[in-house]
């Protein structure tokens, strides 16, 4: 299955029009970059990337996957649990590897796959994207689309990520 939702589509999610084209265009430009829904809590920026992956499922043949970053200790876990959900598996798993193993496979997935779509939910510090949480993966630097939302305003998020002359990361205010 290459959706991985864990939220049903709302059916009163209304407006924000012009929030969503910002946002497929950023995703969609021939320069992909992760791109940031940032926000208060509770401004909806969750609902938006939702509502997002909805509209646009067609769009990302490779699939649409969600995770939550909360705890960037829990990244490893949380993305082996998206290639279990996936179907992907880890032939003679070594007990004390396996984890990272399955992270490090659906990683590179996303790498093959361009086309695919991946949520990262309520990131902390969107610095995080360049850090290395599972054994030579940094998810600011996967090659597919990468939507991430977060509460912490991005200043100067592309010196924060070390990625100066090299990819950039675009922000998009999700009360607009």
């Amino acid at each position: 299955n290459r959706w991985l939702m864990p939220f049903p589509r709302n059916d009163h999610f209304v407006g924000r029009v012009d929030l969503l084209e910002a946002l497929h265009q950023h995703l969609t430009s021939k320069e992909p970059m992760p791109v940031g829904l940032v926000g208060m809590g509770g401004s909806g920026k969750t609902q938006t990337a939702v509502e997002y992956a909805y509209q646009h499922e067609k769009d990302y043949p490779g699939g649409v996957f969600l995770f939550s970053a909360t705890d960037p200790t829990r990244w490893q876990a949380e993305l082996a649990g998206v290639a279990r959900s996936f179907g992907l598996i880890v032939t003679q798993p070594n007990q004390s590897d396996a984890e990272m193993r399955l992270a490090q496979s659906f990683a590179a997935y996303l790498n093959q796959h361009p086309d695919s779509l991946l949520i990262v939910d309520n990131l902390t510090d969107p610095a995080d994207l360049g850090v290395t949480r599972v054994q030579g993966v940094a998810l600011g630097a996967l090659r597919c689309r990468v939507l991430f939302t977060t509460r912490l305003p991005i200043v100067s998020i592309s010196a924060a990520l070390g990625m100066e002359g090299q990819r950039s990361v675009r922000s998009v205010d999700a009360t607009a």
